[in-house]
Formats: structure tokens, C-alpha cells, sequence
């Protein structure tokens, strides 16, 4: 499974594109909404991974702008009801509140690769 994990916090992202790795995930990772839209459009992913706050915008520029039906998981240091709610009206599958387990988020991406769209 190829994957896109979005997250402008280096440490972080380089942590969670190693940890995904040795679960015989493919990763790379994009530090902006730019160059996460540059990557959709030249790669295929089977799943997106994005932080909301980025720099030059949103976890929803992302998604707005790829795949209609590409599974996605939004991760974020908080999200209440009604964020959830919003998240799944554009198109997240589900949310992750941060910090999380390396288990957290695999468990996740099982769900979500295994549910219908």
C-alpha cells in the first residue's frame, strides 16, 4: 500500500513515515498542502495521511484537490464532534487525535482501507 503522510513537523513526520516502513507500508511524505497536491498529481496513493494546520493551508486543500474516492485520515492535536462531522462531510474517512500509537494508526488504516467508500 502506497501512502502519502502530510505533516509539516519534520520529527514527527520522519518518526511515522519509519514506523509505517516497518509495517511494509510505501511512504512519502509531503511537509506542505503544495507539495502534497504536486505529489497527487504525479503519483498514485492508496491512502492519504494529512495534519489539518499546515503552513499554506489545510488538510481540505489536500483532499479538494485529489482523488475523489482516495481513503484519508485526518490527524490533529484536537477535533471535537463537530469537527468530526465536518471532516467526514469533505471526504475524510476518519481522524486521529495527536499524539497517538504507531498501533493507533495502523488499527486506523485497517479500518479505513477496509470500509466501503
Amino acid at each position: 500500500m502506497k501512502i502519502l503522510f502530510v505533516e509539516d513537523n519534520v520529527h514527527t513526520s520522519q518518526a511515522l513515515k519509519l514506523m509505517l516502513e516497518l509495517r511494509d507500508y510505501s511512504v512519502d511524505t509531503s511537509a506542505s498542502v503544495a507539495e502534497a497536491i504536486g505529489r497527487l498529481s504525479s503519483s498514485r496513493y492508496d491512502l492519504l495521511i494529512s495534519d489539518m494546520n499546515l503552513p499554506d493551508g489545510s488538510g481540505y486543500d489536500i483532499l479538494a484537490s485529489g482523488p475523489t474516492s482516495m481513503p484519508s485520515i485526518a490527524v490533529s492535536g484536537y477535533f471535537s464532534d463537530s469537527d468530526k462531522l465536518e471532516l467526514r462531510r469533505r471526504g475524510f474517512s476518519d481522524c486521529l487525535v495527536k499524539p497517538f500509537r504507531v498501533e493507533q494508526l495502523a488499527d486506523t488504516i485497517g479500518q479505513v482501507m477496509n470500509s466501503p467508500l
